[in-house]
């Protein structure tokens, strides 16, 4: 896995400032949908009349809480969230590559690239283009 191992996702920083809920009763797909919904959320900017985030601050807490909630769901019980099943998603591509479009990877970027190396998602332009 290029050398990464799972001491890495500590470069991920401090807990984001939006957390969702920690109930494993609400079942994996609650987090899984989460993640999707914060990858997403990366190409948009700060709410308005938001003083709190720059775009960049914003991009990465929505980041790191994709991050939370993918790991939530993979920790709940007879889940059959899987990484091979978050590889094929396209809303999470965002997350993975660290790429709005076709620009460059992004500060933020490492924190989800790190999450899908760690769990082995492949985040090469090749996989991204293979893409359905």
């Amino acid at each position: 896995m290029g050398g990464y191992a799972h001491s890495r996702a500590g470069i991920a920083g401090s807990a984001p400032r939006h957390r969702g809920s920690n109930r494993t009763a609400a079942g994996y797909l609650v987090n899984y949908n989460a993640a999707c919904f914060l990858s997403l959320a990366l190409a948009t900017r700060p709410p308005a009349g938001s003083a709190a985030w720059t775009d960049d601050e914003w991009r990465e807490d929505c980041a790191r809480a994709a991050v939370v909630q993918l790991n939530t769901s993979l920790r709940v019980t007879r889940s059959p969230f899987s990484a091979a099943w978050a590889e094929r998603d396209t809303d999470l591509r965002p997350l993975f590559t660290g790429r709005l479009g076709g620009g460059p990877v992004a500060a933020w970027g490492e924190i989800g690239r790190n999450w899908a190396r760690i769990t082995g998602i492949d985040v090469t332009e090749e996989a991204a283009a293979a893409q359905p």
